[in-house]
């Protein structure tokens, strides 16, 4: 349509004039919402905190739950349905997940004769998030070290004990190299002998290296359970 208006101008230039600012705004408001809705998905992810994080699943637990009939290692032995289904939905702060955790068990059965671990930490906080798993896991690899009540020493063997010297002279022995006299000591092994050679029966002499060595490994025990140990009295050294 074509037509002079009062200011000179045509009716047809006027038309298209308010058609693009219409569009301008439409397409203005169309942005304006596009970045409102990226915003709200921003504040929403920042929103969640790492501690409160899930996994979410399209089948239940029990439809995921691995197949371990065959499997020899320490994840398969411990997993069980129930714990599957309380940790299944739950991530670390990393991102890692239970199933990232057992995958490694779950592709690798392992040998019959050879018991593997059969899984994995992602990251530091999967040993708490996955405790449930991780800790019966631990206590059987480490022969029944509870990584909840229990300590580990920091030395386990009585013969770095700076106290054996000691703990063998009351005991009326002695440490030589590993090969005896005269011999240097491999490995910390040494040989364990009588400090006495006279005055003594066969009998007397045998009888103290048993009950000394018998003694020794106790504090081995001990240290090994984060017990101290103690100097014995002096043997007597003389008959009677």
């Amino acid at each position: 349509v074509h037509g002079d208006t009062p200011h000179g101008g045509t009716m047809s230039s006027t038309f298209a004039r308010a058609l693009s600012a219409r569009r301008s705004a439409a397409l203005l408001a169309a942005v304006g919402a596009a970045s409102s809705l990226g915003a709200g998905f921003l504040f929403s992810r920042d929103s969640v905190g790492p501690s409160e994080r899930t996994k979410r699943r399209l089948y239940p637990p029990s439809a995921e739950y691995p197949d371990l009939r065959k499997h020899n290692n320490c994840m398969a032995s411990n997993l069980t349905p129930a714990i599957y289904a309380r940790l299944c939905d739950k991530v670390t702060p990393a991102g890692w997940t239970l199933d990232q955790c057992i995958q490694t068990g779950v592709d690798n059965p392992g040998h019959p004769f050879i018991k593997t671990v059969g899984m994995v930490a992602g990251d530091e906080e999967s040993y708490e998030v996955f405790a449930e798993l991780f800790d019966p896991v631990i206590e059987e690899r480490h022969n029944g070290y509870n990584p909840r009540t229990m300590k580990h020493p920091t030395d386990l063997e009585a013969r770095k004990d700076h106290r054996l010297s000691k703990i063998l002279e009351n005991l009326r022995l002695q440490k030589r190299g590993t090969g005896g006299v005269d011999t240097a000591a491999t490995g910390n092994i040494f040989d364990i002998s009588n400090l006495d050679r006279l005055g003594k029966s066969e009998v007397e002499l045998v009888q103290l290296v048993i009950d000394g060595v018998n003694y020794l490994i106790d504090c081995e025990r001990r240290l090994e359970r984060g017990q101290d140990i103690r100097i014995p009295a002096p043997v007597s050294q003389s008959r009677g």
